[in-house]
């Protein structure tokens, strides 16, 4: 699937503190970088779709895509820090094949696939989280 997630450069996400953004100044945003996902969209049964903002956290951004793939990226310069393949089958005719994204909850990462697994994620390291791991344990 060929799309880029595109970060602007502003104090919002990376870097040093530049002015906020404003109509005086928001033509002037340029694109810092971009990232392909490098999944072709001929390989899936049905047409998948790209419907996930990126999560920021701690200088990385965090996306998924509806064939699986998890990327944790550099936010400040597009580099891929990890990449996790959840192995989504290609074949099946899913309902609704898309991604709605990654959410965080400490430091795991928590996605929903299409054929409809709940996925927990090693922030750090991108390796799958065992459901019976203590860091998935409810707080008390």
């Amino acid at each position: 699937m060929r799309i880029a997630v595109v970060l602007f450069s502003v104090s919002l996400f990376v870097g040093p503190k530049v002015d906020p953004i404003t109509p005086a100044n928001v033509a002037r945003l340029k694109i810092a970088w971009t990232y392909d996902t490098g999944e072709a969209i001929d390989h899936f049964r049905r047409d998948p779709r790209f419907e996930a903002t990126p999560v920021y956290d701690n200088g990385k951004l965090y996306v998924s895509t509806p064939g699986g793939l998890i990327v944790a990226l550099d936010a400040e310069t597009g580099r891929v820090i990890w990449k996790t393949d959840l192995h989504v089958s290609r074949d099946r005719n899913y309902s609704d094949f898309a991604n709605r994204g990654v959410t965080l909850g400490g430091d795991t990462i928590f996605v929903g696939t299409a054929d409809a697994r709940l996925v927990a994620i090693d922030c750090l390291t991108g390796r799958l989280r065992s459901p019976a791991s203590p860091k998935m344990a409810p707080s008390n």
